[in-house]
């Protein structure tokens, strides 16, 4: 989180730019989210993001870890997270970010779409949700693919610009 924090405020200051946008998918998503009250950040697009982290327990308890670690979207994950994201409350966030967009696919078989629910309804206005139908939760589909585009190009130019 501080390295995006960091990226920008230098981005800002390098670019002369006063409206940053946010773009996550999943672990990128919460980054996303808990970054977003950084004042240069008008907005937010985040897709495929849990709202909470009570799967990893879930994962852990059901025997998925190998050595102490789970493999998850493709990342190796530590069971100390279990800790670690204690210190986070991504509603609490989501509820004080500007403009957020949350994209979620309805076939995730990472997390349920009451994730993105839940972070739709925690979020301030302006703010939309789009469950896409048939999306996995790394968008592998081309359609799907192009649909997140066409939205966080819209999303982006209607809410990001001061």
């Amino acid at each position: 989180m501080r390295d995006l924090d960091a990226a920008i405020n230098i981005a800002a200051r390098l670019t002369g730019a006063r409206d940053l946008a946010l773009f996550g998918s999943s672990f990128g998503g919460v980054t996303a989210i808990l970054c977003a009250q950084n004042p240069r950040v008008r907005c937010a697009l985040v897709m495929g993001t849990p709202a909470d982290f009570d799967f990893f327990s879930v994962m852990f308890a059901d025997g998925g870890a190998h050595g102490g670690f789970l493999e998850v979207d493709g990342m190796r994950v530590k069971s100390g997270i279990l800790v670690d994201v204690k210190n986070y409350d991504i509603l609490d966030a989501a509820s004080r970010a500007p403009a957020l967009c949350v994209v979620h696919g309805q076939n995730d078989e990472l997390l349920p779409v009451s994730h993105a629910e839940r972070i739709f309804k925690a979020a301030l206005e302006p703010r939309e949700l789009h469950i896409l139908p048939g999306a996995d939760h790394p968008f592998s589909g081309q359609e799907h693919q192009r649909i997140i585009l066409d939205t966080a190009i819209r999303w982006f130019t209607e809410h990001c610009r001061g």
